[in-house]
């Protein structure tokens, strides 16, 4: 996503079907209406290893479980106001998201997750974990109701390129929206040196960094609020969050793979489970 662009590609979503996934299932038609785009729902069935061994009848009742979540799909959706691609496949979930969403070039990628519960933690859960490491598309985790489009959206930043991008797709996602902008430092300053600066000074400094970041983001035109800690992001955060009654927390990631390098990326996955509000992780892109 780039800011005052229009997505260009479908939002893909991902659901296992079960009634936890409606909210995004809500959240992905609500958002495909406001940006202008289209809509595809994807269910994936994990082929098990007794397939190897398979009979024509488990062939069978395998074609009957696709007709009737293809079906299941359809009547989920059937009153929502986009465009809709139904897709029902077989093999590993994570390498069908992936392949799908490059080969259908979607601008995001939406699913539920079930981290409370215990079947869904080991389904769906470790699917959204493992995704959130992997994918080059954004991703958007829905745990909230979505009664309205999103107002209140925390874009966590590190300074970097990456986190830099985390805060055009959230301009570009909710346009109207509130953003503010939160970093968290975590060094011992002013203790052992005379000369470092006090947790005051330092926030006050980086304060000043986070507006020139702002200032100097491409196709952002506002001032925004900046909130900055002292302390783990990890922990500062989701109490912020919750503080705040936060709807969304945008972050980035960085390396051209998906795997996290950075401060800010090495703690995404942990503020991913935290993190008590829908959360969209931005890979890195070069340009």
């Amino acid at each position: 996503m780039v800011a005052n662009d229009r997505p260009q590609g479908p939002i893909l979503l991902i659901t296992d079907l079960s009634p936890r996934c409606d909210r995004a299932m809500d959240r992905a038609a609500a958002l495909a209406q406001s940006l202008g785009t289209s809509l595809m729902a994807l269910h994936v069935m994990d082929t098990p290893w007794l397939s190897k061994l398979a009979q024509p009848a488990w062939r069978s009742l395998q074609q009957d479980q696709l007709e009737q979540a293809n079906k299941r799909l359809r009547a989920d959706l059937a009153n929502a106001p986009v465009n809709i691609t139904v897709l029902v496949e077989t093999g590993n979930p994570i390498e069908v998201i992936e392949q799908i969403a490059k080969q259908e070039q979607c601008s995001l990628i939406v699913s539920g997750t079930a981290r409370e519960e215990t079947l869904g933690r080991l389904v769906l859960g470790n699917t959204v974990e493992r995704l959130a490491r992997r994918t080059t598309t954004p991703l958007l985790v829905v745990r909230a109701r979505p009664f309205a489009p999103y107002r209140k959206i925390v874009v966590a930043i590190d300074f970097s390129d990456g986190s830099r991008q985390a805060l055009m797709a959230a301009h570009t996602l909710c346009a109207d929206a509130q953003l503010t902008l939160y970093h968290a430092f975590d060094q011992v300053a002013g203790i052992y040196q005379l000369d470092q600066p006090t947790v005051t000074e330092e926030i006050a400094a980086l304060i000043k960094k986070a507006k020139t970041f702002v200032q100097s983001t491409p196709g952002l035109d506002r001032e925004l609020p900046i909130v900055v800690e002292h302390g783990s992001a990890q922990d500062t955060l989701p109490a912020y969050v919750r503080a705040n009654d936060v709807e969304l927390l945008v972050m980035g990631t960085h390396g051209e793979t998906g795997v996290v390098r950075t401060a800010m990326g090495s703690v995404a996955e942990k503020l991913l489970t935290r993190a008590q509000c829908d959360v969209l992780i931005v890979p890195h892109t070069n340009h």
